[in-house]
């Protein structure tokens, strides 16, 4: 729609061809809008007196890279505004000229200048044509859904895809260009506000400018339809998927098991906890007596409610009144955030691990080795590659079971590879089908032009062949009447005519003779002056024979005449033979033309009917369900799923690599899976037969390497190791001591102290192993000793089916007691366990060995209290006697 001053416009619609394509005249009504008729095919109009004379409309753009940042502007077309400008009724632009401001933006200053807040509030679109100034993008425009995919989608999906490869850094920059905490900063270094001096913290443009929850859901089930109506949706999943990264990757830094990684830990918990602010008290009614449905309809309902009912029936009136018949419901899953942080903050704090179990870490993480870190740079795996590993499984399984774990892991990731690279064939195959086939039909299309050329040709020699039997038939009539009408009446006159000449000549000739004889009588009467004439008679001898030869010439020509019409006549009768040859031959030319021409339109056809066929399989092959679409969407999927295996498969074969550094000792074995095996310039193939390679090879190093060493046995009595520090005392007296001080431990004995925790009501008996000097035996002293397996014996007096309730802890192991003889802690004593045993691995070379009765407290007078339940088993135990069996290794 265009509004003008003038009366009537005569325009012309063009083509980008520059062809005319429509023309018309409009008429303007009373408010001076103008209507035109447009279709996609549309590229400009022009306008008949326009100044300048080649002013053009152009609805779209004519250039791409060169393009305006408006429509209405030079070197397209210019005006003046007193005579020609836009419609100002509409409400919204159907259009937008911020694609090449975009594109310009994105080449000039990359996608952080792209995805600024002054690209979405820069003044690039003209909201109201008839207004000069333009305004910023609308999210509500036709083009609505275009700007939410810029500025807000791609930078969440690509946020997402980095959390899900555990890339938090990236994944939290992304998030960044959505929402910041921290708010947004100038190029001076200041932070934005918003027009009201509030720091900004969101980046796209309605979720800063909605503050508040929408009163009415919009009637869909489309999230993003719900989000886009009310950005507070958009808003709190964002602020929500920002804790989470935080979170996840606390949690990433708190399985690495270090020191300087659980610090990291604590700062992205810390963050989380400050964006979570503090936990909002809900009080949940617990007044409801749960009664059932006979019971109400049993019970007596009141005609008349008290007063106290009377309030309560006000109030939840003014409840429903301003919530309906329920209040909105809390959020649960932002809620269960609080929680989380609050179960790793303790554990961080009690030094647990993630999952809670106790934790015994060194000082310092082991170093990684120079060159592996070498290898990992130089092998890499593609764009953005991490050459951090990633973090082994804890696992209590050994080196054998996780080695046969690992490798079924690893065949299934072969077999995605090899289902991956079957799919990527087959998508490529695909592809070159159908580009063979377009290719084809192509071929095929200038084929069938060629053909009809070709049919042409032919019917234009047909056209020929014809033209040329009328006239070889016209040649053959021609003669055939010159024959049949013979020798013309000129012609019969001339000859005749001949004749009649040759006769007068011989009848000249007579008369000639006979006056030669004349002359030859002698003059009897007159006067004579000369005589006798005797030349005359010669003269008219000689006169005689040239009249003969004229005669006889005169026959020569009607002789020579005569057969020149002959041989004319004949070579007619020879003309017409052969004009009725070519006839014939024409004839028999034109029917073999006719059938080429018929062979020649049946050969299109064919073409055509090819064509025909060849476009149904094309459409065939790019509509069918198991086409190029599902290859590539298998391919995609395939892709992410065997990128996940790969992620799932590759900390189990790092755990088989721990099992084997655990068991065999050797920090040379540390080298294997240092290159990743995984390469994304492609795909990640061959990741499978990579790990493959490398569980084989720690398999040789096990096979190699696992050399059996010393197994030894001992025997440790703890009455005996303090009779031997100090022969005053015994095991019994110990304990008695623990108790007379409580909380207090006793003074170490050889290592053995106890101590009595009256706040549990535990007897703690502590060991330390290093004084046991397990290492020193059979004069092993350059040899590594680990523990195989603890169990221990309560010589004390037990009662008929009394069991023993205590615990065996050392390090990070704790197993309970129950039978006090011989006890190792669990049911069956196997040592072919696909798990290591209680305490197996564990250096004999330090560590504590705390043995713990609980319900061990005495009797107590005040308060009045009985005795613990073990009480009489810790007051009758003299001794507790340790079975160690551990191995001594070459180092």
């Amino acid at each position: 729609m265009v509004t003008s001053a003038l009366t009537q416009i005569t325009y012309s619609q063009w083509n980008q061809s520059d062809a005319q394509i429509g023309s018309a005249k409009l008429v303007s009504p009373m408010n001076g809008v103008f209507t035109f008729p447009y279709d996609s095919t549309t590229y400009y109009f022009t306008f008949a007196n326009s100044n300048p004379v080649d002013f053009k409309l152009y609805v779209q753009p004519v250039n791409y890279n060169n393009f305006a940042a408006t429509y209405f502007a030079a070197p397209y077309f210019s005006f003046t505004k007193s005579w020609f400008y836009l419609d100002s009724t509409l409400p919204i632009s159907i259009s937008t000229n911020s694609g090449p401001y975009f594109y310009e933006t994105l080449q000039l200053q990359g996608v952080e200048g792209l995805l600024s807040y002054n690209v979405q509030t820069h003044p690039i679109d003209l909201a109201h044509p008839i207004v000069s100034e333009p305004a910023p993008i609308n999210f509500n425009s036709s083009y609505g859904l275009y700007f939410w995919e810029i500025f807000f989608y791609i930078p969440y999906l690509v946020a997402e895809r980095y959390l899900i490869n555990r890339k938090y850094n990236d994944s939290l920059s992304w998030y960044g260009y959505i929402f910041s905490s921290k708010g947004y900063r100038s190029t001076d270094g200041q932070l934005d506000t918003t027009s009201t001096g509030e720091v900004r913290y969101w980046n796209v443009v309605p979720l800063q400018e909605d503050d508040s929850w929408n009163t009415a859901i919009p009637p869909t089930t489309d999230a993003n339809l719900i989000g886009m109506n009310d950005p507070m949706v958009f808003k709190l999943t964002i602020f929500l998927r920002n804790v989470n990264a935080l979170i996840e990757q606390g949690d990433d830094y708190y399985r690495q098991l270090q020191r300087e990684k659980l610090a990291r830990a604590k700062i992205c918990y810390l963050q989380a906890e400050r964006l979570l602010g503090q936990k909002p008290q809900i009080n949940v009614n617990s007044s409801w007596r749960n009664p059932t449905l006979g019971d109400e309809s049993n019970a007596p309902s009141a005609d008349v409610p008290e007063a106290t009912s009377n309030l309560l029936q006000a109030f939840i009136g003014y409840v429903a009144g301003e919530y309906g018949n329920f209040k909105p419901p809390y959020n649960e899953e932002l809620l269960s955030y609080w929680d989380k942080l609050e179960q790793r903050f303790y554990n961080l704090r009690h030094n647990l691990s993630l999952q809670g179990q106790p934790l015994s870490l060194p000082t310092y993480a082991t170093p990684v080795s120079p060159m592996e870190l070498q290898m990992r740079q130089n092998m890499g795996n593609g764009p953005g590659g991490n050459t951090v590993l990633p973090i082994p499984l804890n696992s209590q399984y050994r080196f054998v079971a996780l080695l046969e774990k690992a490798r079924t892991a690893v065949n299934s990731v072969t077999q995605f590879g090899s289902e991956l690279l079957s799919l990527l064939e087959k998508n490529d195959n695909e592809s070159l089908t159908l580009l063979l086939q377009e290719q084809q039909q192509k071929i095929t299309e200038l084929t069938e032009g060629i053909q009809d050329i070709n049919t042409a040709m032919q019917k234009d020699t047909l056209t020929g062949l014809e033209e040329a039997e009328k006239s070889a038939a016209a040649r053959a009539e021609f003669y055939h009447a010159l024959i049949k009408n013979g020798l013309s009446t000129e012609e019969n006159a001339s000859i005749n005519e001949q004749k009649e000449a040759a006769d007068q000549i011989q009848i000249a000739g007579v008369y000639y003779l006979t006056a030669a004889a004349a002359n030859l009588a002698p003059n009897i009467f007159g006067t004579s002056f000369g005589g006798i004439q005797w030349g005359a008679m010669f003269a008219a001898t000689g006169l005689t024979f040239q009249l003969q030869s004229q005669a006889l010439q005169s026959t020569a020509n009607v002789n020579s005449m005569s057969a020149s019409y002959d041989r004319r006549s004949q070579e007619w009768s020879q003309q017409e033979k052969n004009a009725q040859g070519e006839v014939a031959q024409l004839g028999a030319q034109i029917a073999a033309a006719k059938q080429s021409i018929a062979m020649s339109e049946k050969q299109s056809a064919l073409y055509a009917q090819e064509l025909k066929n060849q476009k149904a399989v094309h459409q065939q092959q790019i509509t069918r369900f198991t086409g190029l679409t599902l290859y590539g969407w298998l391919v995609s999927r395939l892709s992410s799923l065997y990128y996940q295996l790969y992620s799932a498969t590759l900390p189990l074969c790092l755990a088989t690599k721990q099992a084997l550094y655990d068991e065999l000792g050797n920090p040379l074995n540390a080298n294997y899976f240092a290159a990743p095996a995984w390469d994304n310039l492609y795909k990640g193939l061959l990741a499978g037969q990579g790990l493959q390679l490398e569980l084989q090879r720690m398999e040789n190093a096990y096979l190699e390497q696992n050399r059996r060493g010393l197994e030894i046995q001992r025997s440790v009595s703890l009455n005996d190791l303090i009779v031997s520090g100090d022969p005053l005392k015994t095991f019994s007296s110990v304990v008695a001591e623990a108790y007379q001080s409580p909380n207090i431990s006793t003074l170490p004995v050889n290592g053995v102290s106890l101590k009595y925790n009256s706040t549990v009501e535990a007897l703690l008996v502590i060991l330390e192993i290093s004084d046991l000097d397990l290492e020193s035996a059979c004069n092993s002293n350059d040899r590594k000793g680990r523990f195989a397996t603890i169990s221990v014996t309560l010589p004390t007096l037990l009662g008929p089916y009394q069991t023993v309730d205590a615990t065996l802890n050392m390090g990070t192991t704790t197993v309970a007691l129950s039978r006090g003889l011989d006890d190792p802690g669990i049911f069956v004593l196997d040592f072919n366990d696909p798990r290591y045993l209680p305490f197996e691995g564990l250096p004999v070379t330090s560590g504590l060995l705390t043995l713990s009765f609980y319900q061990a407290n005495p009797a107590t007078t005040t308060p009045p209290a009985p005795p613990g339940r073990q009480w009489a088993l810790v007051q009758n135990l003299v001794d507790v006697i340790y079975q160690m069996r551990y191995t001594l290794k070459d180092n």
